[in-house]
């Protein structure tokens, strides 16, 4: 009967997106804030329930998803699982519905703030990026530990403690750096400054790669990689073959061999090794999809021990996730224990097990949180179809595609103190970049300076405050 069920809610879920999808009609670049929700929120909820209703539960102790097991995929709560998971699709709807603009945005192809100005913005929290990237290295005893030891820093007995590790949060400026170097780029035609801007971009894009490969995090890896190709499909209003296949064999690289991966430097033969094990492409499609299965897993996992196992936590993660950008072992601050800390302690697992955007609801306030969460979430994503609409101007295309990789990842994330790993320094760098645009709403009497035409008597042609000649 659970099994039934669970087939019945994922075969509905499924065609409930796809209804949607195709009365959306086309998107430009063939991706939006919503689409790349729709894609998470059906491999989570709709594809890995109905494979681990025939999962091999051998098989899955073998891959070490034994974890999963603790609660039995034929008991009900998988099918109450997957009735919330069809139930709370149409309340994310409803919340993108409320955010979102009623009638699409003009294309805007006009650059936040003039190249000048970008030029300071893209350089101050690149180096900012880079200075914390390289002090934590050092503090952890150099780059050998630092990439060498990658995967071991994410468990919960880190090879080496610093004082520092608060770092990690503002080390991936460098991949707001690129995103504004990529831009400047486009902006500069030719000569030395675009071969100077180009340099920029791939010092900062190669930092990148280095603290995203000591964080070991892959969906992190993933959507970097495929950031500049998707910016350029948004740009162009064309996603070509070649991204596609290019992003799928990225995706598809990561997701199966991506914990070795992360131990390559360790042992280069480990990752030959884990590609000849693979005897089919079904194994290689079963790892992936299992990749999607712990939202479900979770969520059952949820309903069965709450609120008898742990007390309902009533949102204080939200709250609770500022306060982890304090640095504990500078400040001697212990901070409470967060809501994936306690669903890893729930299913007596290592390393950390994060919670969706359901879970983070449940463990709140059961059903009403779940309910509550997920709109809000629609509503987030809806208010980044209107606050970053698409656009050919390069990095307002850059940033709608980090933030809609972000935004969409929250299904799976959930955790409100995991987004400071992944968000915090596209907050910035959107803050930085946006500001001399909000200084030209917040101060609109600001004498303005006639361009050099004007003065010399042709039409008058206004540069505002940290604006280029466009």
């Amino acid at each position: 009967m659970t099994t039934a069920m669970v087939l019945c809610c994922s075969l509905c879920l499924t065609a409930m997106i796809a209804w949607v999808e195709i009365r959306r009609g086309h998107v430009r670049g063939q991706l939006d804030f919503l689409r790349a929700a729709n894609v998470v929120y059906l491999m989570c909820f709709g594809i890995a329930p109905a494979y681990l209703q025939f999962a091999d539960p051998r098989v899955l102790r073998q891959m070490l998803w034994g974890w999963t097991l603790r609660t039995p995929f034929t008991d009900e709560v998988f099918a109450l699982a997957s009735i919330m998971s069809l139930g709370a699709y149409p309340f994310l709807l409803l919340g993108y519905r409320l955010a979102a603009a009623r009638r699409p945005r003009a294309l805007s192809a006009a650059p936040f703030a003039g190249p000048g100005y970008l030029w300071v913005a893209g350089l101050g929290i690149g180096v900012v990026g880079l200075v914390s990237l390289i002090t934590y290295a050092m503090s952890v005893g150099g780059w050998g530990v630092f990439i060498f030891e990658a995967l071991a820093f994410r468990g919960n007995d880190p090879p080496v403690v610093s004082r520092v590790a608060f770092l990690t949060n503002t080390a991936p400026l460098v991949i707001g750096a690129v995103l504004v170097f990529f831009a400047l780029r486009q902006y500069h035609a030719r000569g030395l400054v675009r071969l100077a801007a180009s340099l920029c971009c791939a010092l900062f894009f190669g930092a990148s790669l280095v603290i995203l490969f000591h964080q070991a995090g892959r969906a992190a890896f993933v959507a970097f990689l495929v950031l500049l190709p998707l910016t350029v499909a948004v740009q162009r209003n064309r996603l070509t073959w070649t991204q596609v296949l290019l992003g799928a064999s990225i995706f598809f690289v990561l997701v199966v061999f991506g914990r070795v991966f992360f131990q390559a430097a360790r042992d280069p033969g480990l990752l030959l090794r884990s590609a000849s094990g693979l005897e089919n492409i079904g194994e290689t499609l079963r790892s992936v999809v299992l990749e999607f299965s712990f939202p479900i897993v979770t969520l059952a996992n949820a309903i069965r021990n709450l609120p008898e196992v742990t007390p309902l936590r009533w949102f204080v993660d939200f709250p609770l996730a500022v306060e982890y950008l304090i640095p504990q072992r500078i400040t001697g601050l212990v901070h409470a224990p967060t809501v994936s800390m306690v669903n890893t302690a729930i299913f007596q697992g290592t390393g950390g097990i994060p919670v969706d955007v359901l879970s983070l609801g449940y463990y709140s306030a059961l059903l009403p949180g779940a309910i509550l969460t997920v709109t809000a979430l629609g509503a987030v994503i809806g208010a980044g179809e209107r606050w970053l609409p698409a656009s050919p101007d390069p990095l307002r295309a850059g940033l709608r595609v980090a933030w809609l990789m972000v935004i969409a990842l929250r299904i799976m994330y959930a955790d409100p103190q995991l987004f400071w790993r992944s968000g915090l320094y596209l907050l910035i760098t959107t803050g930085v970049v946006l500001l001399p645009a909000v200084l030209r709403r917040m101060l609109p009497l600001i004498p303005r300076r006639p361009s050099i035409a004007a003065a010399a008597g042709g039409e008058a042609v206004h540069l505002l405050p940290g604006e280029g000649a466009r």
